[in-house]
């Protein structure tokens, strides 16, 4: 996927966060430039969510 593919995913993604009156943590943003960029998966991200929250999607 492009950067500019990435972007757009992402800016949809936060678009879906702020329609429900919220906003993406600065950590988030963070990750998910870093993501666009290629520095780091979606992987990486998934389970940096887990260790923050203690949660995952599997039961």
């Amino acid at each position: 996927m492009s950067e500019k593919e990435k972007k757009s995913a992402w800016d949809f993604a936060f678009a879906l966060i702020k329609f429900d009156n919220l906003e993406p943590s600065k950590e988030m943003i963070e990750w998910s430039q870093q993501e666009i960029q290629g520095n780091i998966t979606l992987k990486q991200i998934y389970q940096a969510l887990i260790k923050k929250y203690g949660v995952s999607s599997k039961a």
